[in-house]
């Protein structure tokens, strides 16, 4: 039944009006706190922060603020490894005119005659 409705979303237009009507700073906040619920959710996961006694989350997944088990120890490893490796497979982007990056070979010159 759901594949149906979004079916005749798609086929009247009504989805893409919708999607047009949300802002642009809107996609971006519900893009963010989507990214930020499923950190979150990885955090709990590797024992790195659990339930607080006096707020949502404390460090660590006892109510002492320690951080103890292998999960927390796997997940400190994993985190430095991919900060580590990240930069240097990924340049910054540069805005500069002499950049290195590849570009688009560019239309050819008219020949005006």
């Amino acid at each position: 039944m759901y594949g149906v409705v979004i079916c005749l979303l798609v086929v009247t237009g009504l989805r893409e009006m919708v999607m047009n009507a949300i802002p642009l700073a809107l996609k971006h906040a519900i893009t963010m706190g989507i990214g930020m619920f499923v950190a979150l959710l990885g955090l709990v996961k590797a024992g790195f922060v659990g339930k607080g006694a006096g707020g949502p989350v404390t460090l660590g997944s006892d109510l002492s603020g320690h951080l103890v088990g292998w999960p927390v120890l796997f997940f400190c490893i994993t985190l430095l490894l991919i900060s580590c490796s990240r930069p240097a497979r990924c340049p910054a982007p540069s805005s500069s005119a002499s950049s290195s990056a590849p570009r688009w070979p560019s239309a050819p010159p008219s020949s005006a005659g």
